[in-house]
């Protein structure tokens, strides 16, 4: 037998055994990367496609090998209608969610105050007058502490409204974590938990950090990437966005997604 004819043998085997390779996943075939191994273990676009999340009324994200065109603008703006229909005492989580603000600060801003309430019941306190004797600065006080008793009331009423205001929001934040999540692949899911934060975040169940991070992690940017080539990028993908004979909403859908990557 000839030289060549061994050496096409030797390499028979070799080329076989690097297919079985390629197909246990022991070995990377040509292309794939971890990021595709992870979008194959979960059964990739297909898998997205299929997947309908725990809400059938709410739209559900992926990762970017799954698919790479999601409104994340879009999404959110969902939460924050379905927040204003399904949960109790809904404005400042629904403003939060669709400013992407801390819903505690926001919160805060209701935060009751005396000096308000006694302009809005119109309550005029007397001042001293000028050699004032011990016993006209008794009555006075007493009539100026009888005028604010309304105030007071009112006070304690709304601070006691606010307490329970603010004790919902911290169950309506846990709730709505879970919601979140369910609307995520399990590959999604997966990356998030990847995030640097995750486990502090969970625990706080701070629900305007996850949806930031959907945001970043969708568009394809964690925690290890490079903030300046991503930033570099966004701009990029953002001046490039064309119609190019798109349909007006998947056009709008890929321009807020730049928008929405331009703010990270």
């Amino acid at each position: 037998m000839s030289e060549s004819g061994n050496q096409q043998q030797q390499q028979q085997p070799a080329a076989e055994n690097q297919q079985q390779q390629d197909q246990s996943g022991n070995v990377n075939g040509p292309g794939i990367d971890g990021r595709q191994r992870n979008n194959n273990r979960f059964g990739g676009g297909n898998a997205f496609r299929n997947f309908k999340g725990q809400i059938q009324e709410l739209p559900v994200m992926g990762t970017k090998a799954e698919s790479s065109n999601q409104n994340t603008a879009n999404f959110i703006k969902k939460f924050a209608a379905y927040i204003l229909v399904n949960f109790k005492s809904p404005s400042v989580l629904s403003r939060a969610v669709s400013e992407l603000e801390d819903p505690l600060v926001l919160l805060r801003n209701e935060l009751p105050d005396i000096s308000k309430i006694v302009a809005y019941l119109q309550i005029v306190q007397t001042e001293p007058g000028e050699n004032e004797t011990e016993a006209e600065r008794t009555l006075r006080v007493q009539q100026n502490s009888m005028a604010m008793a309304p105030a007071n009331a009112l006070y304690a009423q709304e601070m006691n409204q606010f307490s329970k205001k603010k004790s919902l929001l911290q169950e309506n934040m846990a709730k709505l974590w879970g919601i979140i999540l369910g609307q995520c692949t399990k590959a999604l899911v997966e990356n998030l938990r990847a995030e640097h934060d995750f486990e502090i975040q969970q625990n706080n169940y701070n629900a305007i950090w996850l949806l930031k991070s959907i945001k970043r992690v969708v568009h394809g940017v964690t925690t290890s990437s490079n903030p300046i080539h991503t930033a570099f990028t966004a701009t990029r993908d953002f001046y490039k966005t064309k119609q190019m004979g798109k349909p007006l909403e998947d056009y709008q859908a890929d321009f807020e997604n730049a928008q929405e990557l331009m703010k990270m």
